[in-house]
């Protein structure tokens, strides 16, 4: 894949770039409203926000997925960041229990 690029300028494939992080944006915007929807049930079920289970299970299936060229570790690293993340906006909408547990 890398070959098709060497032909492109450095602009183009800033371009290129830019234009996958928008894509990446939305996509992590879309996860961020399930996110919010899986928050919703879990207090309707009187369940903690942070599920360890599940983490552990996000990271076995992106790792499964993952075709390089990135290292499992970095896909760990970027994963746990954006768990992290989706934990929290949990937590801030759960207004009758602002730390989440």
């Amino acid at each position: 894949m890398v070959e098709g690029y060497r032909s492109m300028t450095l602009d183009e494939l800033r371009r290129r770039i830019d234009a996958l992080d928008d894509r990446l944006v939305r996509l992590l915007g879309e996860r961020a409203e399930l996110v919010l929807e899986i928050g919703h049930v879990k207090q309707e079920l009187g369940t903690t926000v942070h599920q360890p289970g599940r983490e552990s299970a996000v990271l076995a299936h992106v790792l499964a997925a993952n075709e390089g060229p990135l290292s499992d570790a970095a896909i760990v690293r970027l994963f746990r960041a954006i768990m992290e993340e989706s934990t929290r906006l949990q937590q801030d909408h759960r207004p009758d229990d602002p730390a989440g547990g």
